[in-house]
């Protein structure tokens, strides 16, 4: 994948307005010519934390927790798949985008992760359920970095401090820095892709250890 076919994150169309006069009859033939065919739909890719099967019944003290949508820089609170060239900049890969935007697609992995362990119970804020604790991902990083040069096989990176706390006054009870990395095995998007999962899947890992090391739930 050429960093060519990337595009600015923040990129505005500008479109020249013209005279009343292109209404006419005899600009018709030019309106059509300038308005480009349909682009080709993007690639679309998910977490497959987010499509996994595995969930398994809850211990009776299983610790329940609200887990808050994360909070993520600008350039990444879209769908675009995101590479940084040399760590200063971001660029979105062209022609695929994420299932979903980024905040959303972290914490519906988040979920899945945790309904894989008997001792974490994720409720989303939309439940309507309450609960003594609440998780909170602020999002550092979630790109793919050219470390190694343009051309060759980036490495994925995430970087998530997570904040644990009292879901009624939000007490802090704890927070975890964690950074997961993993190489892609090679300069295409799937591989981008696939090595992104894997970096995340480990790091929200490492944070459901951290709170089950932690022990957060109320004394009976």
């Amino acid at each position: 994948m050429s960093l060519t076919n990337m595009k600015p994150i923040r990129l505005f169309l500008v479109l020249t307005v013209f005279g009343a006069s292109i209404a006419s009859s005899g600009c018709a033939s030019l309106v059509s010519s300038i308005v480009p065919e349909p682009a080709p739909a993007n690639t679309v890719y998910r977490l497959s934390a987010s499509t996994q099967d595995l969930v398994v019944t809850p211990v009776p003290d299983a610790i329940v927790l609200r887990v808050d949508r994360p909070t993520v820089p600008r350039p990444l609170s879209g769908k675009d798949i995101t590479v940084s060239p040399s760590g200063d900049r971001i660029l979105a890969a062209s022609g695929a985008e994420w299932a979903e935007k980024v905040p959303d697609l972290i914490q519906g992995s988040i979920m899945d992760v945790f309904s894989s362990r008997p001792n974490i119970i994720g409720v989303l804020p939309v439940s309507g359920a309450r609960t003594e604790l609440r998780i909170h991902l602020n999002v550092r990083n979630f790109e793919a970095i050219y470390d190694q040069g343009q051309g060759n096989a980036p490495l994925a990176v995430v970087r998530y401090t997570a904040t644990l706390a009292k879901a009624s006054n939000r007490d802090l009870i704890g927070s975890f820095d964690v950074r997961k990395t993993h190489r892609a095995n090679s300069n295409r998007i799937s591989e981008i892709v696939r090595a992104q999962d894997i970096a995340n899947a480990a790091a929200i890992n490492s944070i459901a250890d951290w709170i089950i090391q932690t022990d957060p739930k109320p004394a009976s």
